[in-house]
């Protein structure tokens, strides 16, 4: 894979929630089986950062692209 590091990089930008209708939320009900995936993402995303740190500790960081992917 070829990726373009720097114009990543140069493009990611966190979420911006300013806009978002928090209280709208309400009138749209999330049914058992859409909870059950959103436990799953939970529980997917919480090891991203363990997975991380065990990269952190290998070689893999003294490569200055891998560095800055990671860092996003």
């Amino acid at each position: 894979m070829n990726m373009d590091i720097e114009r990543y990089l140069d493009n990611s930008r966190k979420v911006d929630f300013a806009d978002f209708d928090y209280a709208s939320a309400a009138r749209f009900p999330v049914t058992r089986q859409e909870l059950g995936c959103q436990v799953y993402v939970l529980d997917v995303e919480s090891h991203t950062i363990v997975y991380l740190r065990e990269l952190l500790d290998t070689c893999a960081i003294d490569d200055p692209e891998i560095a800055a992917f990671l860092s996003c």
